[in-house]
């Protein structure tokens, strides 16, 4: 099963899995940062790498809302353009609260992340994985 994990911002966070259902193992196939000059030109770029790898599922980090909210307007965009194109394609959407990644981070690193958004994304997968795939 493909999955994608994403951490929603000025720069986004991919990561890819393969996940085994039976084993409940997973695997990194690839993790990356999209940034842009324009955050449309990054929204693209994140929908073209949705799109381009025809994920059964998609975890996305959730948007907190606080009193900085100008400050990352792109994540609320991010957000609304995933969860559109999950409803159309029929692709099951899990949004996770931010809190959720951090017991993961540190295992994300080690797993390949070299940006903080790549390790957002990885821990954000890595934290579903334990809690709904884990192998008894």
């Amino acid at each position: 099963m493909r999955v994608i994990s994403i951490d929603p911002g000025t720069h986004v966070g991919i990561a890819l899995f393969d996940l085994y259902m039976e084993s409940g193992v997973n695997s990194l196939i690839d993790c990356f940062t999209i940034r842009h000059k324009f955050a449309d030109d990054t929204l693209h770029a994140l929908i073209s790498s949705l799109l381009s790898n025809n994920p059964e599922f998609v975890i996305i980090e959730d948007f907190i809302l606080s009193k900085f909210v100008g400050q990352n307007k792109e994540a609320l965009f991010q957000i609304g353009a995933v969860k559109y194109i999950c409803k159309d394609k029929e692709i099951l959407l899990v949004l996770r609260s931010p809190a959720l990644r951090k017991p993961f981070e540190s295992r994300a690193k080690t797993m390949g992340g070299h940006t903080p958004h790549e390790v957002s994304a990885i821990a954000h997968a890595l934290s579903y994985f334990d809690k709904y795939w884990k192998k008894d």
